[in-house]
């Protein structure tokens, strides 16, 4: 992911032309819609809450630290999910329809710095 100030950035582009994507990805069981699957890193110097949002349609959208201490993921479109990050760095995987190709805009940004949740 891109840094800028204390956000980061990255557009996404779920099509099986881009060279950042894997797959497609079939399914657990038949019939499931053929996805694609796209990840960056980020790193956090403070521990805090972090707020990440996509936007776009029919997304998933997953933040998980990469010393699995954290992890949270959201379905749908224009999705926003927050949680609590210790400093280190931290994955964002997008997941998308190969059906229907789309773009992806992604922001991850402190939403404030706190104590983690007892």
């Amino acid at each position: 992911m891109e840094r800028d100030g204390d956000r980061w950035r990255r557009h996404f582009h779920g099509d099986c032309d881009d060279p950042n994507s894997i797959g497609p990805y079939f399914g657990p069981w038949p019939g499931f819609p053929p996805q694609l699957t796209t990840s960056a890193v980020f790193e956090t110097e403070d521990a805090g809450t972090y707020r990440a949002t996509a936007a776009g349609t029919d997304i998933n959208l997953t933040v998980t630290s990469c010393d699995l201490s954290a992890q949270l993921s959201k379905t749908g479109s224009d999705v926003e999910i927050a949680l609590f990050l210790e400093p280190g760095r931290h994955r964002v995987t997008v997941r998308v329809d190969l059906a229907t190709p789309r773009e992806v805009d992604v922001l991850v940004q402190p939403e404030a710095f706190d104590r983690a949740p007892p």
